[in-house]
């Protein structure tokens, strides 16, 4: 897949990483919660090591990096939800999958070149075929809110579940919402922040919106146990944040001694 075989490795652990120029690309998973406190899947997150400087890199500023082309960027897309479905696979298991893909990148499946990682024989191929897999719409700006509605409908009927990534923040506000229809909204750390100090309309905004359009309600940014009470209070359906689990790296969930405690902290 766009050459992927020649930049895909595997560690001695087991779990696989993405090597490009001095990059190293491995995949992290930050657990998501029903209200009742059972996990109902993970977000799969990418880790960016830079071995020129012998540091770690923030994925956004990987990713917006000005020595990266429009096409590398899109093929890094592509390659990272590959890799986030094979080390889920083989050390996460159950629950759903919530992947990530901007719009430039749902934009490029419509090139007849085209390699869709996302269609069934290939995930049927990875072993997720019988896992609920999300796909993140993130909330960047797009050339074509037309277009990109027509593919990310294609990607549901292949049987993907689709999500609206940062509700309230960027691109991802009420039109497209209107747009994609989406079987769930993730809305934006700052509307619940905004919603904390006494502005709720931003937050109660978009679950109105949620409900007309038949789609379940996932907070991000869930940091303090006094917003996590206030979110069971508006019966939201998941929630997801360092409050209630932090990202976790592949590389933990390969080492059989790790005991992982995804409670809700007090």
């Amino acid at each position: 897949m766009n050459n992927i075989q020649e930049y895909l490795m595997e560690r001695s652990d087991g779990s696989s990483c993405i090597q490009y120029q001095h990059f190293t690309l491995t995949s992290a998973f930050q657990p998501i919660f029903t209200r009742n406190n059972q996990i109902f899947g993970h977000e799969a997150l990418l880790r960016v090591y830079d071995h020129s400087c012998s540091a770690t890199v923030a994925p956004n500023h990987f990713l917006s990096a000005s020595y990266l082309s429009s096409d590398e960027l899109m093929m890094i897309d592509q390659w990272c939800r590959v890799l986030h479905m094979k080390n889920f696979v083989r050390f996460v298991r159950g629950g759903a999958l919530f992947l990530n893909v901007s719009p430039a990148s749902a934009l490029a499946l419509l090139s007849p070149r085209a390699v869709n990682d996302l269609d069934p024989s290939y995930i049927r191929l990875v072993g997720l075929d019988s896992t609920p897999l999300y796909i993140e719409v993130l909330e960047h700006d797009c050339s074509s809110e037309e277009e990109l509605s027509s593919v990310v409908q294609n990607i549901r009927s292949e049987g993907c579940q689709l999500a609206i990534d940062d509700y309230g923040s960027g691109a991802s506000l009420e039109d497209r919402a209107r747009q994609i229809k989406p079987n769930l909204i993730k809305i934006d750390q700052s509307l619940i922040k905004q919603y904390m100090l006494g502005e709720p309309s931003g937050l109660l905004d978009a679950i109105a919106i949620s409900e007309q359009l038949e789609s379940q309600v996932l907070v991000e940014g869930i940091e303090t146990n006094l917003e996590y009470e206030a979110m069971l209070e508006l019966n939201i359906d998941y929630m997801q944040g360092f409050h209630l689990g932090r990202p976790t790296k592949v590389s933990q969930f390969a080492k059989a001694s790790v005991s992982y405690d995804f409670s809700i902290e007090s």
